[in-house]
């Protein structure tokens, strides 16, 4: 049995799948909810032009936040205030799950539905806006 550090490799491949030529830079407020985004966002982050302002990055299975399920309003409330608060461009809440759970919130709190199929280093790419492969 060999180990093996992933995470390079899985920051790579989701970068590949957009073309970052015409990024702009952005404010992104992540709220990981304590889930493994707190792990992988940063890293699949730190070649864009993204202030990332992290929320719940610290890895917590008891999940002390709030439920890691972007589809119940009530585990927005966070995430929406922290946008309005920083006067951010996008908040973005990275559930531990497959990719059609997953939620946007714009500047103003509200919540954006997000294109089904994109991950979250694609939603945040397509915000900036970042050509999408079809």
């Amino acid at each position: 049995m060999t180990e093996r550090d992933t995470l390079d490799d899985y920051a790579s491949h989701l970068l590949s799948l957009v073309d970052l030529a015409t990024i702009r830079p952005l404010r992104v407020v992540v709220d990981a909810g304590n889930g493994m985004g707190g792990h992988t966002v940063p890293k699949v982050f730190a070649s864009l032009p993204v202030e990332l302002i992290p929320m719940y990055f610290e890895l917590d299975g008891t999940f002390p936040n709030h439920e890691a399920n972007p589809l119940d309003p009530k585990n927005l409330v966070d995430l929406q205030k922290r946008v309005r608060e920083e006067g951010v461009d996008l908040g973005h809440l990275a559930a531990p799950r497959p990719a059609p759970r997953r939620s946007r919130v714009a500047r103003a709190g509200r919540r954006k539905p997000d294109g089904r199929g994109r991950g979250g280093a694609m939603a945040v790419a397509g915000a900036a806006g970042a050509r999408m492969p079809l």
